[in-house]
């Protein structure tokens, strides 16, 4: 990350994992003959609502619409005796199993090609839907196949995944991008603190780190991109960068 003149950030964005790395683990996950996403013939007339990682979904409704829950934020749902509809992951690293203790049996988990193995062995007894990430190094795995856009984070990913399977209408609590409240995550989960300020007009100051800038960046690259209906719930940087262009 390098700061210019303008104030602008650059950023180096890398994968965690190698890619010889990330080929051995989507070969393994497409030898395992689970179901794959496929485009759903229409769309569904119901409000997705995804429950992300950040402080803003400790107060998200759980209940009354379609759930997808985001890596760590499963423990929201699981504390309070509740199922999310789905679950979504995207992170390569072993770490990510982690988040799957006690995960429910009624939910349908959205699990990358790219994932850990370990990942697939903690839900061997669930509905596993696997999904496949365009990324150059393994792109050439997948012909034939359905393939979604890539983004820097797994709730961007959802927001590419989703529409897929019908779900046009979209809200999110818990995208926030920054530290509220003295807390990173709504449910503690690995977080890199490489922390930096954002200012945001001459009154609007977010703590932040580079990742969440990155993911932020990202996110009005892809919304830019094509129009969204896509509501963001909660005062954090993400959304307050989004509605200050017009996108959300």
């Amino acid at each position: 990350m390098a700061p210019d003149s303008g104030g602008l950030i650059e950023f180096d964005v890398r994968t965690p994992l190698d890619n010889t790395i990330l080929r051995e683990h989507v070969q393994a996950a497409l030898s395992r003959g689970l179901p794959e996403v496929e485009a759903a013939p229409r769309p569904k007339k119901k409000r997705l609502r995804i429950i992300a990682n950040g402080p803003s979904a400790l107060s998200a409704p759980l209940t009354g619409a379609p759930t997808l829950a985001v890596n760590n934020a499963l423990r929201l749902f699981v504390e309070r005796g509740l199922a999310p509809d789905y679950w979504i992951a995207s992170d390569p690293q072993s770490c990510v199993a982690d988040f799957l203790c006690d995960a429910p049996r009624e939910t349908t988990y959205l699990v990358a090609s790219k994932c850990h193995p370990s990942v697939f062995d903690v839900l061997q007894e669930r509905r596993v839907v696997l999904w496949h990430c365009a990324e150059q190094a393994t792109l050439d795995l997948f012909v034939g196949r359905l393939v979604v856009p890539t983004s820097v984070s797994v709730t961007l990913c959802a927001l590419n995944l989703m529409p897929v399977l019908g779900f046009e209408r979209i809200e999110t609590w818990g995208w926030d991008g920054c530290y509220m409240t003295g807390r990173d995550h709504a449910v503690a989960q690995p977080h890199r603190r490489d922390d930096v300020t954002i200012q945001l007009g001459p009154r609007r100051r977010f703590a932040t780190t580079t990742s969440w800038a990155a993911e932020a960046e990202d996110a009005v690259h892809l919304f830019k991109s094509a129009e969204r209906q896509v509501r963001i719930r909660g005062r954090g940087m993400i959304g307050a960068i989004l509605r200050q262009y017009a996108l959300a």
